[in-house]
């Protein structure tokens, strides 16, 4: 058994340590394979890690890694997909590269209406429903199951086809308040749960402070008790042996 992760910083392990740069190779590596929660969960497990996760990507470079990576996934390995805001896809094109969808030319990132003149929620949720699909091929095509769960953002909150999201293997997908931030502070599940686009922006409370990072990411404590959480997710909830 080997244990895929897939995310951003959250996934990563970004520890926000003043006067260095997490995304910079050497400390990302470092953060990925000793203080993330999924080399955490490797190590209580005593089983390889491959953490494909990137500092402020989006989910569509997360998938790009795990297209790459699924010719070697096995049946019996343990694949955690952390899913990010998904306005860090194509919303984004709208705001800061509109030169790349000029009216001269077939609109070949998406429609260009929406691209140009729509709610960025509505293109982030054709974006994450493209997202989930990917990965729900994958696990049929692999026979395997991808665990994915919101790092800091619930899309669901944001999302305009919820009657179209029925994926299997999202932990409490349409349960409100389900990020690591509200377990790291205690709101989840709760109706009026902390969720965020930008966490960078929120300072969680003086009571679970020690969970979080300057930053608000989750601290080598929070990537412990994540870690701890998602190893009985896993075996009671998803029927993994470990």
């Amino acid at each position: 058994m080997k244990i895929w992760a897939y995310g951003d910083s959250f996934v990563a392990g970004d520890q926000d340590i003043k006067g260095r740069v997490d995304a910079i190779p050497e400390y990302q590596d470092y953060n990925r394979y000793n203080v993330s929660f999924s080399s955490v969960l490797a190590k209580k497990l005593n089983c390889k890690l491959t953490n494909r996760a990137v500092s402020g990507c989006s989910n569509f470079s997360q998938i790009d890694k795990l297209i790459e990576d699924s010719e070697h996934i096995e049946s019996d390995d343990i694949v955690l997909f952390g899913i990010t805001s998904f306005y860090r896809d194509r919303p984004k094109i709208s705001v800061y590269f509109k030169d790349l969808i000029p009216k001269t030319q077939g609109p070949a990132l998406g429609d260009r209406e929406l691209l140009l003149n729509g709610d960025p929620s509505v293109i982030g949720s054709y974006d994450i429903f493209y997202t989930l699909s990917i990965i729900d091929s994958i696990e049929k095509i692999k026979n395997v199951k991808i665990i994915k769960f919101n790092a800091f953002h619930n899309f669901i909150d944001d999302c305009n086809i919820k009657h179209l999201m029925k994926f299997n293997n999202f932990i409490s997908l349409h349960q409100p308040s389900n990020t690591l931030i509200n377990l790291l502070d205690n709101t989840w599940g709760k109706i009026d749960g902390t969720n965020f686009v930008d966490h960078s922006n929120w300072a969680p409370p003086e009571k679970y402070r020690k969970n979080f990072t300057r930053h608000s990411h989750p601290s080598i404590i929070g990537h412990k008790k994540i870690a701890n959480w998602l190893h009985k997710v896993l075996k009671h909830d998803y029927n993994y042996s470990i």
